[in-house]
Parts: structure tokens; sequence; C-alpha cells
């Protein structure tokens, strides 16, 4: 997954699931202690004494190397921690497992599967051409990336994006149908790249983004098998993000704990507040908070895709409920989402006015 999306750091992920784990204590991520940062610290009392907690976390392709077990001993024997706990995403090496029982480290793996049945996304499978890792080489060679976040958004733009020039109008869905009608038989479940160049002049508009001209479409490819179903539906990256299981593994590979995307409160740290824009990972979807008061936060759903349709929407949820939507902080995503939501404002004052 991209590592745009702020929610998905992996500190704030292994905070949230400890945070919906514990009874009473205080959970909180990227913090300093005596100068030296931990990713992970807890805190509770239990009669008269404090306790203290401190979770390295390191997402990684390889893994775990002695040395850093060895260094976070040092951190966390430094600030007279009760407890160390270090959690990666793929392993640990040889050696670790003794380094970490001489120190007192406990360690963890974490786990993310998608816990869903083909009858829960549909009644069948059909094999499909998957188009990916989609960009554009437009104007004066800058690439501008089609990606996926949140969830949905590529469907979107490739059906919404227009393709204009002297003697042709289409969309990038039919330009890549049109592609995909002189390569069928050669379409493999290994993955493969391929570029779609278009004549000069060729300009494209794309969504609350403007016109540009547009040279090359570039994307990856495979076959794989797509859920279908003849009644209506959630849209399955919905479905999927719903069912989404982290599990927290130790070296013997028992489950210490498990919960679900949907439990999560990834933005526990931090109070939802008006004026600001806001992401919720389980259903992948954009949100402004436009009001508060004892009871309710007022939202305005700016950005939700649902079959390849943007769904645009206002709402209220319960104050206590909102500690599972996490602040919007990249500013690229900022500006977009900013005029999704001035766009949205003028079609209500349109609906509401009848101008």
């Amino acid at each position: 997954m991209p590592m745009q999306q702020d929610w998905k750091q992996f500190e704030r992920l292994v905070a949230a699931i400890h945070h919906a784990e514990m009874q009473g204590g205080e959970v909180c991520w990227n913090e300093k202690i005596n100068n030296r940062q931990f990713d992970v610290v807890i805190r509770f009392k239990y009669g008269m004494h404090d306790y203290l907690t401190v979770i390295e976390c390191k997402k990684l392709k390889g893994k775990v190397s002695v040395d850093k077990i060895e260094s976070f001993a040092t951190k966390a024997k430094d600030i007279n921690a009760n407890k160390s706990i270090f959690v990666t995403s793929n392993g640990y090496q040889k050696g670790c497992i003794d380094v970490a029982r001489r120190h007192g480290i406990i360690l963890l793996t974490l786990n993310e599967k998608v816990d869903v049945t083909v009858k829960q996304l549909s009644c069948e499978l059909t094999p499909a051409v998957n188009i990916y890792d989609v960009y554009l080489i437009i104007d004066n060679n800058l690439r501008y990336e089609l990606d996926d976040f949140p969830s949905g958004r590529l469907q979107y733009l490739m059906r919404n994006i227009k393709i204009k020039s002297n003697n042709f109008k289409a969309t990038l869905d039919s330009v890549i149908m049109d592609w995909q009608s002189t390569k069928y038989c050669s379409f493999l479940k290994e993955e493969n790249k391929s570029s779609i160049s278009f004549n000069p002049g060729t300009c494209i508009e794309i969504p609350y983004d403007g016109l540009h001209a547009i040279f090359s479409m570039n994307f990856k490819y495979k076959m794989i098998d797509v859920a279908i179903s003849d009644e209506p539906f959630l849209d399955n990256h919905i479905i999927e993000s719903l069912s989404t299981k982290y599990e927290l593994i130790d070296e013997s590979g028992n489950v210490k704990c498990a919960t679900n995307l949907s439990r999560l409160s990834l933005g526990h740290q931090d109070d939802v507040q008006k004026g600001y824009f806001y992401f919720l990972p389980s259903i992948s979807c954009h949100y402004y908070c436009y009001g508060i008061d004892e009871v309710y936060v007022y939202f305005t759903l700016v950005e939700s895709y649902q079959h390849g349709q943007l769904v645009r929407a206002r709402l209220k949820i319960y104050k206590k409920d909102s500690s599972r939507y996490i602040k919007v902080t990249d500013s690229k995503t900022i500006f977009r989402l900013q005029l999704l939501l001035d766009d949205y404002n003028h079609l209500d004052r349109i609906g509401n006015t009848g101008e």
C-alpha cells in the first residue's frame, strides 16, 4: 500500500491495536522520553504503581537484524521501561530470539489478512485483465500518477478522464478496451508492462485538475479472477476493508491478539476539529468536519467511490465514535479534497435554491 496513506503508518497501526486491547491505559505513538524517540508508548497504573511499556516498530522488506534488537534494548533500559516489545512486518533473523530473551524483549510480527470469502463478494468469479500502477506523461514531460487512494479512485479516473483531439474523443477506459481487444490472447497471470502513445495535439481533461496535453499512458497488467454479481452490492474494496484483520504473532507462531480494521481507533490521539479533513480507513472515505456539538460530529462525505462513481453526502456521527477518523495532513491531498468540497457545496446551493 502506498505510504501517502497516513493512517497506514506502521507505528500508528501498532498503537491502535494496543489501544483496542488496553483497559484503562494511555497509548501514544511517536513520543520522546529523555530525548529518545519511541514508536509506541503505553502508560498505565496498577494500584499505587506506574508502569511503562515501549514498543519499537519496523516495517521492513527483509527480516529484522540482531543489531536492531540490541539497539532497542539499550534505549529501553535507558528510560527504565517495565516492558519492551519489538514489532515487525517480516520476521527476525537468526539470533534475534536469543538476544531478545536476554534483554526481556517480546518479539511480535504483525500480520495482515483479508478474511473474506468469494460468497461474500459475489456469486461467482470470472477472469479479467487487472490494470494498475497507471501513470500519464503530460505537459512538459510531467509524470502524473493515477493512484488508487482512496480505494476505488483509479476506476473513477479511468472512466471520467476525457481524451480529446481534432477527430478523436474517448475516456481512458475506452482506450484500454481498444488496446485490450488487440492483445487478449497474450494475457497471462504474470505481471507485464505496457504503454499507449497519443498523437501530438491530444489533450486530456482530468476531473478537478483541468486540461493537459498528453503524450502517453503507462501501466502494468495481468490476468486475475474478479467477483461478479447480478444483485446490488457494496464495492469489493469496501467489503475487503471491512474484512481486513490484523494479528500480532509471537516467535512461536501463537496469535497474541487479533482485531479487525473496522474496530481500530487510528485517530485516538487527536480530537476531531471543525474545519479539517479526515480519513476513515475501514471504508476508505474522506470527510470534512463542518460542525461539532456535545453529542454529534457533522461531516461532509467529500470523497467516496462506489463502482467507479464519486459519492458525496452530509452526515452526522456520535462524537464518541470520532476516534476512528484520521486527520489528513498531506498538502496535495488537502488541495484535492478542497476542490471536491467546493464543488459539492456549490451543487448543494444550486439544489437548495433552484438556481
